[in-house]
């Protein structure tokens, strides 16, 4: 797009045809401002297009009046100033070209012009480069200052964190009664050599000197009884005014210390599973976690600075339910509690990443997270597949207790798996332990042997205590937020997701029309099979056609269930042809697979309605109606086959 307007350049287009090659270079200088400003994926070669068009204007407007020559000058400076080589380099180069004509035509002045607007653009650049080290340097060492003269304790103010947890604590517990559709959920803590109460939804309860509570602490195991026996040696340890038929009980575990036992009952026999037990023992690690810091609190009254820091940062924490926001909240927090680079590593499924990353120099530089200017991915490697060769493996591969090494210039593996931009001489690695082992480990690194007190040490161990629980209730919340979108018995995504990603898909298509396609597809004579076969057998056949749904479509298609014994399927970037093709497959796969149905088989057939974007119809509202009437004509027809839209006008 550029060449052409350059070569015009040189042709003498400016001069010769001035309202064509203006027009033209407004034009393009335009287009790419456009996109380096409103574009999705944002691309260093817009603004790159962008500047080099307006060297060339300015250019052409030299040919006429040669003080146009000068405008090079800030174009050079404010390039290197305020954006990166891929774009400065590019534009001076495209500035000497452009004053390489004029040097072609032995015009003398054109050569110190040009060099002096590469070369002003050089010195601003190096010059700010120096200028961003030095300040770096005097923000170092305001730090160390600070490091040096004070060490974070508790502040003279007056704090209410154990008031605020205990609010905290219910709310807990009444979410974990609604997303259990229990009747009652309680937390009993260890008091000395017998137990308490010491939260609940039931108010006035009553402990027994014995139970399966009590027998749970004893054991440090989790029980799930889906049918309590009235005459059973047992009762569930407690009383609260309703008959108890069904009941779970977890202990709350911190490292080697037992805390308490939480209890989840109902007066519905059959109301628990061990499905329910594993999301109940998520909400216990939480419980336990937030009665561990409860006693640390309690612990550390004597210092009240290094408390309100850490009621602080974990009040942020707690509001975030991404584990991207957690780990950025939590690098920073560590770095208030001891200011030193923080880094945060999180295990993932095939390997670790680097989550968040504060305090270090080079691509590391004040707050890292994996992203640079615009949204851009940095080129900083974040993902290892193995930390093997570093202390990091030992802290994930150890249990919950902190690794503090005061002096490790002599240790034989390195502190980190990247660069930091200094030698580490101390550091200290905390796990972050949940219910399935490490999670991750937080990292504080220093220039410095000895870097940590005792006190310091602590607040962070305590810290990464409520960084583990709020790490576990993120993934709780992942969880959630699967199944709130999934439909429970075929797997599938259910209706209210379906209809949020067409309207996301229209709302794309907007800006970038493609075809799309949509799918309404029914089993055939479904009826028919609940009443012969059973509700059971009916409910295995929705299962084994929405599986043979989920293997035909490509992992860019939404497949959902639409309801009852219907299916609908978002096919993006998939004309009528495509759709068509796919939908046959579909139907084919479906009928040459008979199903076991409680131990009958049963063939089973489909009829399948097809629309298309923007073919059929040009609004979302039409592409479901046309899917629909679609649908009602293969089903009129005959059933098991495939009708295109155009069928059903």
């Amino acid at each position: 797009m550029l060449l052409p307007l350059a070569a015009g350049f040189y042709l003498r287009y400016p001069l010769l045809h001035p309202a064509l090659w203006f027009t033209a270079s407004l034009a393009i200088c335009g287009y790419f401002l456009f996109r380096s400003v409103y574009s999705v994926n944002k691309n260093p070669l817009d603004k790159t297009g962008f500047f080099i068009s307006i060297a060339l204007i300015s250019g052409g407007l030299s040919l006429t009046y040669q003080w146009a020559a000068y405008l090079d000058i800030p174009l050079a400076v404010g390039t290197a100033s305020f954006f990166g080589v891929q774009v400065f380099v590019p534009v001076w180069a495209a500035i000497a070209a452009l004053g390489a004509r004029d040097i072609i035509l032995h015009r003398p002045g054109a050569v110190p012009l040009v060099l002096f607007s590469v070369g002003s653009g050089a010195v601003s650049h190096f010059a700010l480069r120096r200028f961003k080290a030095l300040a770096s340097g005097l923000a170092e060492k305001v730090s160390r200052l600070d490091e040096e003269n004070s060490e974070p304790g508790l502040s003279t103010g007056d704090l209410d964190v154990l008031g605020a947890a205990e609010k905290e604590f219910s709310q807990a517990l009444l979410l974990a009664r609604e997303l259990l559709e229990a009747d009652s959920v309680s937390v009993f803590r260890v008091a000395g050599d017998d137990i308490a109460v010491k939260s609940s939804t039931s108010t006035g309860i009553k402990l027994r000197s014995e139970g399966i509570i009590r027998l749970c602490l004893k054991n440090r195991q989790p029980v799930c009884l889906s049918k309590m026996d009235r005459e059973e040696l047992f009762s569930p340890g407690y009383e609260h005014g309703q008959p108890v038929c069904s009941l779970m009980a977890a202990p709350l575990v911190l490292g080697s210390t037992v805390l308490g036992v939480a209890a989840c009952d109902s007066r519905r026999t059959g109301a628990f599973s061990l499905r329910h037990l594993s999301d109940f023992q998520r909400f216990s690690a939480f419980f336990a976690g937030m009665m561990g810091r409860e006693r640390v609190f309690t612990e550390m009254k004597r210092n009240l600075k290094g408390l309100e820091v850490f009621k602080d940062e974990s009040s942020k924490i707690l509001k975030h339910l991404s584990k991207g926001d957690i780990a950025r909240e939590g690098a920073r927090a560590a770095r208030k509690i001891a200011p030193m680079p923080a880094a945060i590593f999180l295990r993932s499924k095939d390997g670790y990443e680097l989550s968040a990353a504060t305090g270090f120099s080079g691509d590391f530089s004040d707050d890292f997270l994996g992203r640079g200017p615009a949204g851009q991915e940095k080129k900083t490697k974040t993902f290892f597949k193995s930390l093997k060769g570093t202390l990091m493996a030992n802290a994930f591969a150890g249990g919950q207790e902190p690794i503090y090494i005061s002096d490790c210039r002599d240790f034989p593996v390195a502190a980190l798996p990247f660069d930091g931009g200094f030698q580490v001489k101390s550091v200290l690695l905390q796990p972050l332990s949940g219910e399935e082992g490490v999670l991750g480990v937080l990292g504080m690194f220093s220039d410095r042997t000895n870097s940590l007190s005792a006190h310091q040490i602590e607040l962070i161990k305590m810290f990464s205590n409520q960084l583990a629980v709020s790490f576990c209730r993120a993934l709780l919340h992942e969880k959630l937020a699967v199944l709130a979108e999934t439909d429970a018995l075929t797997g599938l995504f259910n209706r209210g997701y379906y209809e949020e990603a067409l309207s996301r898909e229209f709302k794309r298509l907007v800006r970038h029309p493609r075809p799309l396609s949509l799918l309404l597809i029914d089993i055939d004579h479904f009826k028919k099979i609940n009443d012969t076969f059973g509700h059971t057998a009916g409910d295995a056949v929705l299962k084994k056609v929405a599986a043979i749904i989920k293997n035909v479509m490509r992992d860019t298609d939404v497949a959902a269930r639409y309801g009852g014994e219907e299916f609908v399927a978002i096919l993006a970037e998939t004309d009528k042809a495509g759709a068509q093709n796919l939908a046959e497959r579909l139907r084919k796969a479906v009928f040459l697979n008979p199903i076991d149905a409680g131990g009958n088989t049963v063939t089973v057939s489909v009829s399948i309605g097809v629309a298309s974007f923007p073919r059929d119809t040009s609004s979302r509202d039409g592409l479901v109606e046309l899917a629909d009437k679609a649908l009602y004509s293969a089903k009129s027809e005959g059933r098991n086959r495939v009708c295109l839209a155009k069928q059903a006008d």
